[in-house]
């Protein structure tokens, strides 16, 4: 399949990589390690837009537990650089509600990260919330669409989780 444009879940990856002191560096960033397709980490990007990530470990499938505990303690870094990436990366926030203010299921897609796999990335339906990961901190466009309601397109500005405004996109009933 093709990823999007730009690949913001690559570049998430290389960033925590290079996160990783020499001595854990060992980690890699690699596509297509064995053939594996329709995983879950694919089917929650395309439909959610979230990122997930398999770390492997070090052994496969060790027997000892002093082993076990090497490779667990190993991707500890890994995982403290993967909740900085989440804290600081850049991203777009917000909530989808209709002219009550009840919650939406409503795709959210950001016009500058371009889609290639028929992906629909949706806000969550029991509290409309949505959050996309984008490639760099500045201005993007979010286009809001559901099924009998009229689409609405909003620019907002992305940075860090600290200084991202959580903005309310309000939907209103299509005209019929």
């Amino acid at each position: 399949v093709k990823n999007t444009a730009p690949d913001v879940a690559w570049k998430a990856a290389e960033t925590l990589r290079a996160a990783m002191s020499r001595k854990t560096r060992r980690f890699r960033v690699q596509k297509d390690m064995y053939p594996v397709d329709g995983v879950d980490q694919d089917w929650h990007f395309y439909k959610n837009g979230t990122l997930a990530y398999i770390i492997e470990g070090t052994h496969h499938n060790p027997q000892s537990l002093a082993t076990r505990k090497a490779s667990v303690k190993t991707s500890k870094p890994l995982l403290s650089a993967l909740l900085d990436f989440a804290l600081d990366a850049p991203r777009v926030s917000g909530r989808v509600t209709d002219e009550q203010n009840r919650p939406l299921q409503a795709t959210v897609m950001v016009e500058q990260v371009k889609t290639y796999e028929g992906e629909r990335w949706m806000s969550r339906g029991i509290d409309g919330r949505f959050d996309r990961f984008v490639p760099v901190i500045g201005d993007y466009t979010i286009q809001v669409t559901k099924k009998g309601y009229a689409p609405q397109t909003v620019s907002v500005r992305a940075g860090p989780l600290d200084s991202t405004k959580t903005i309310t996109i309000r939907l209103a009933a299509a005209k019929r």
